[in-house]
């Protein structure tokens, strides 16, 4: 299940959070899994990751962080590939300078959050 952030709704920037209900996984890691890292079925993973891809309307494929509790940015104005469900990079955030480029951030117990320029 995803959750529409409204507050960016006039804009150009579409952001939504997920919760653990609406996937495919299965116990312990019923039922959104996004994380590939975690021991979970890869299928089941691309799986729910299609759902949120479908679910959203995403113009493109995204581009995962994993967060590390560091201190790492990744840049990434490169718009992922299709079927690129291994493609996970490391870090604390993800800045992105190019229209059209999904990022996601994958966290457990921390709270995302999203800063945004028109300029």
């Amino acid at each position: 299940m995803t959750v529409r952030n409204e507050c960016f709704s006039e804009g150009r920037l579409r952001v939504w959070c997920t919760t653990r209900h609406g996937g495919v996984s299965e116990a312990p890691f019923d039922s959104l899994n996004l994380g590939d890292h975690v021991g979970d079925d890869p299928n089941k993973v691309a799986s729910n990751r299609s759902l949120i891809q479908h679910q959203c309307d995403l113009p493109g494929e995204v581009n995962w962080l994993v967060q590390t509790h560091g201190t790492a940015i990744v840049t990434d104005d490169s718009r992922a590939r299709a079927g690129a469900v291994n493609r996970v990079q490391a870090g604390d955030a993800a800045v992105t300078s190019k229209s059209q480029v999904v990022l996601g951030i994958l966290t457990a117990d921390c709270f995302p959050v999203v800063l945004y320029s028109e300029a």
